[in-house]
């Protein structure tokens, strides 16, 4: 019965990927719509687009191919210093006819290097961050109802609504998940003129696409509408997440040495969260309490980011408190502050050359003792 299930469900995920392939290839210049009159008809162009796409094609219209490098050394008074580098890419392409969007292809990734100048052993990975493709409105209705499938981020909290690939600041779901992206198939979109939704199935294995018995994940979010954000500067949501995943632990000292039920975890969460932006100041919070393995957790973060006007540097101060039922010699809590000073030589969706400094205070820690852990990365992505 379960290696039906895990069948179906590969099945299925890999229907949605080769029919949203064929959706968009199989549009004539990626782009126009079958029917038998243009409700456009009528208005005079230039055609520019139209002959852009026939010439060009796939690579010369909405299309980006973005390098990415980052150089790190960290000095953390328990554990020595550590340094990383790491190589990547960023393939995105949005697929458009001349009325509308039709989908998106978004394939992102990096090699890390990490090694220890105490002892001198390294290690390599290869870091998924997206791997997707979205179809638009492809039951009609705009905005009402988008499919995904790939490695996204997972929706819960604000993680769908943030960029954290390449910060050095992180928000709440790999420290309480093991990972903040899973592969899966995602449906979002809009619910009346107030609300957004977003519905998503993984298979609880974050990083890599594995599968040990896991039964995977389902998660759900509703927040607050895009005109929402605009006219009041808030974001507010309401998040649920309930199956087994793998206990990955994906540097996360919440999930590391665990072993729950072999490698997998029963997981469930409710959550809350909630940004507010007013120039040039962001407040951010997530709050999250549940199960794993039938052991209580509870989550909490705090963040107030400063951005300069002249978009020069930009300053954060994060708080996060972890509490995880993980034994009775009290070492059941994380408890850290971090401050961050970013210099921006330059700052756009693009094209980011920037240095980051660091510090997090580490009160309390799981299974190690209490620490200063500095950071200093040169980050490059254009």
């Amino acid at each position: 019965m379960f290696k039906r299930k895990k069948i179906l469900t590969a099945i299925v995920i890999s229907a949605i990927f080769v029919y949203a392939i064929f959706y968009l290839l199989s549009s004539p210049g990626w782009a126009v719509e079958n029917s038998d009159e243009d409700p456009f008809s009528d208005i005079k162009t230039d055609n520019k687009s139209e002959q852009t796409e026939k010439k060009g094609g796939f690579f010369d219209e909405n299309f980006f191919f973005l390098k990415e490098f980052f150089t790190q050394f960290q000095s953390d008074n328990t554990e020595g210093e550590t340094r990383t580098f790491a190589v990547g890419f960023e393939i995105y392409k949005k697929f458009s006819s001349e009325v509308k969007d039709i989908g998106d292809l978004d394939i992102q990734m990096r090699w890390v290097n990490t090694g220890s100048l105490k002892t001198g052993k390294s290690y390599s990975m290869v870091d998924w961050h997206n791997c997707y493709i979205t179809l638009f409105n492809p039951l009609g209705g705009l905005g009402k109802f988008h499919i995904r499938t790939g490695h996204f981020p997972l929706p819960f909290g604000l993680e769908s609504l943030s960029d954290t690939h390449g910060t050095l600041i992180q928000l709440s779901n790999t420290p309480n998940f093991g990972f903040k992206q899973d592969w899966g198939v995602e449906s979002f979109g809009s619910l009346g003129q107030k609300f957004n939704y977003d519905l998503a199935y993984t298979r609880g294995s974050g990083m890599n696409l594995e599968d040990k018995g896991q039964s995977g994940m389902y998660w759900g979010r509703v927040g607050t509408s895009d005109a929402f954000t605009r006219d009041t500067g808030s974001i507010l949501g309401i998040s649920g997440c309930y199956g087994k995943r793998m206990n990955e632990g994906m540097g996360s000292n919440m999930n590391m040495g665990m072993n729950m039920n072999g490698s997998i975890v029963k997981t469930s969460r409710i959550g809350f969260d909630y940004r507010y932006d007013v120039e040039p100041y962001r407040v951010s919070m997530e709050i999250s309490s549940g199960l794993d393995s039938d052991k209580t957790v509870r989550t909490f973060l705090g963040e107030l980011d400063y951005f300069h006007p002249g978009k020069k540097w930009s300053a954060t101060l994060q708080y996060q408190d972890y509490y995880k039922a993980l034994s009775m010699s009290g070492e059941n809590r994380q408890k850290s502050i971090t401050g961050e000073f970013d210099w921006y030589f330059k700052n756009s969706l693009t094209n980011k050359n920037i240095v980051r400094l660091n510090y997090t205070r580490y009160f309390d820690r799981f299974s190690q003792p209490p620490s200063d852990v500095w950071t200093v990365q040169y980050y490059l992505f254009f």
